[in-house]
C-alpha cells in the first residue's frame, strides 16, 4: 500500500492530507474486535485476538476450509477499492477490507 500511494494519489487527485486515509484506514477495526482486544490504536493486539479466533475456528472446522474462506472474503473485499472514485470512497473501502 506505502508504494502504491502517490500512483493513487496522482490517479484520483487527492491532496498530501488525503493521501494519510488510506493507511491509516487499518486503525479503524478495534470497533469489531471483542472488548478484551481494544487498545490505545495498537493493531497488534487486535490481531493477535483474531488470530486465536481464525486459530480455534481452524481447530473446529479444519485449516483448509478457514483458510478457503479468508482467502475468498480477502478477495471479495479487495475489489470494491478499485471502482472508488474519491477520498471518503476509498477510505470506506480500506476499512472494510
Amino acid at each position: 500500500m506505502t508504494v502504491a500511494i502517490p500512483s493513487i494519489g496522482n490517479d484520483l487527485n487527492f491532496t498530501q492530507a488525503d493521501l494519510a486515509w488510506p493507511l491509516q484506514a487499518y486503525k479503524f477495526v478495534h470497533p469489531i474486535t471483542p472488548p478484551s482486544c481494544l487498545t490505545d490504536r495498537d493493531p497488534s493486539l487486535t490481531y493477535g485476538c483474531l488470530l486465536l479466533l481464525t486459530g480455534r475456528l481452524a481447530d473446529k472446522y479444519g485449516r483448509r476450509t478457514v483458510f478457503l474462506i479468508g482467502a475468498a472474503l480477502f478477495s471479495l473485499l479487495s475489489v470494491p477499492p478499485i471502482f472508488t472514485k474519491g477520498t471518503p470512497d476509498v477510505f470506506l473501502t480500506r476499512v472494510i477490507n
